[in-house]
């Protein structure tokens, strides 16, 4: 007998749907091809529109107490201040992997059966469940499988980023800097850490600690403590969007369905969302055996509409990120934005993602 609701990918979006559909009552299963998860994590940033959706599985309070709560930035041109950007929200900086291990903790005090690791692509291809969701990533299965195209570009752009020891000023703020040379962004983290993001040119094969502190040194005439990094890895800029989150019985969640650009930390927030609205849709068919075919059109539809505005926000924000001289539009954009309050106040809701 097929099960209600099948779940393939076991990362931070899979899991959150599968807690809402076990907290509703609806017996799935979140199918993960790791036996173990990486130590590092790429997304640290936990929007608040992301934050509620934790809160009704029952997890913020958890979060927040292992988090740091990132309540302003402050902007830089080099060593110049522009000026702060006060949020309206705090956002939650926590690393992905522990976010992750908190929420499978979650699912298996929800449903013990849920969570299965060590699943192949076999495996998948001979699921039996009435809905089969896919949260598998950009590579997405699913997504393959089912023969949905997957549209977008790949931008010019590359960064790096790593992981240090905090040594300095800044506290819980985060710190965003337009040079010459490029962007770098900071951000702390628990443990008093803080991570690193620095446009380059894509010129490291294997990027260390070294690399990036060369990379920021004469962008803010400050070194890194390189011997504190945990970690470095460089990234790309990818944009890319299926053309249909819902064929059949197969749905697209986070990743598989969407990738924005990581300036600006939106992708796994999307991802949450994701999650909401479809578990939202789900829930009724599954228990009351409505109709699906209204609630998973609007799932579809809303869920594109934000993954659109947030591809042209993270579009905005890698275009910024460019190197830029002090006569520059876009430095000019945003001392503009950080100088008259109602910009302000709008470019914060927008950083926030309060608006989407």
């Amino acid at each position: 007998m097929p099960i209600p609701v099948a779940i393939v990918g076991g990362g931070p979006v899979g899991l959150t749907l599968g807690c809402l559909l076990a907290q509703a009552g609806i017996d799935c299963r979140v199918y993960e091809a790791r036996t173990q998860r990486s130590p590092h994590s790429r997304a640290i940033g936990i929007h608040p529109p992301a934050q509620r959706v934790l809160e009704s599985i029952g997890l913020l309070s958890t979060l927040l107490a292992e988090g740091v709560s990132v309540s302003q930035g402050q902007g830089y041109y080099g060593t110049d201040r522009l000026g702060t950007l006060a949020l309206p929200e705090s956002v939650l900086s926590i690393p992905q992997t522990r976010t992750e291990e908190i929420l499978e903790t979650r699912l298996k005090t929800l449903n013990p059966a849920a969570f299965c690791v060590g699943v192949t692509i076999e495996d998948i291809r001979t699921l039996k469940a009435d809905f089969v969701i896919g949260c598998d990533g950009k590579s997405s299965t699913v997504r393959q499988q089912a023969g949905i195209p997957w549209e977008g570009i790949n931008y010019p752009d590359t960064y790096l980023m790593g992981d240090f020891d905090d040594d300095t000023e800044f506290d819980n703020e985060a710190i965003i800097c337009l040079t010459r040379q490029g962007l770098v962004e900071s951000f702390p983290l628990p443990g008093r850490k803080r991570r690193w993001v620095a446009w380059d040119k894509g010129a490291f094969q294997n990027p260390t600690a070294e690399h990036l502190s060369e990379l920021i040194e004469p962008r803010l005439a400050r070194e890194l403590p390189t011997q504190s990094c945990t970690w470095t890895s460089p990234f790309g800029i990818e944009r890319f969007v299926a053309t249909k989150f819902v064929q059949g019985n197969v749905m697209l969640a986070g990743d598989a369905a969407h990738i924005v650009s990581p300036i600006g930390g939106q992708g796994m927030n999307l991802g949450f969302l994701d999650a909401a609205t479809l578990a939202s849709a789900l829930i009724p068919i599954v228990k009351h055996h409505s109709d699906p075919n209204s609630a998973l059109q609007f799932y579809e539809a809303q869920q594109k509409k934000r993954a659109i505005r947030a591809g042209r926000q993270a579009a905005l924000n890698t275009y910024l990120g460019r190197p830029c001289g002090p006569w520059s539009p876009e430095l000019g954009f945003v001392k503009l934005l950080l100088s008259v309050p109602p910009l302000t106040r709008l470019f914060a809701r927008k950083f926030t993602m309060l608006d989407i």
